[in-house]
């Protein structure tokens, strides 16, 4: 787990992906503490193996919805599915 090993919440990973992929991420805060935890996401240096899973998370996430959509309208036309169609 990589928020595990640098101690580090779901946006703080998020933002050193990005920062990591070479952008600055535009964060919205509007509280202190939001700041500091802003700020130390900027410390964290992912390795190249983190960045791909990662990346690779992110794109079956992406999937998903788009899996649902083709499972919702295969049960509605009574269309057998198999993992192939998926």
């Amino acid at each position: 787990m990589i928020g595990t090993r640098f101690n580090a919440s779901p946006a703080q990973v998020a933002t050193a992906w990005a920062i990591s992929k070479g952008t600055l991420p535009i964060i919205g805060v509007t509280k202190v503490k939001q700041v500091e935890e802003a700020a130390q996401a900027a410390q964290i240096t992912l390795t190249e193996e983190e960045i791909c899973r990662l990346e690779k998370l992110g794109k079956m996430c992406l999937s998903i919805p788009a899996a649902i959509f083709r499972i919702k309208a295969a049960l509605s036309l009574g269309t057998v599915l198999s993992l192939d169609t998926m």
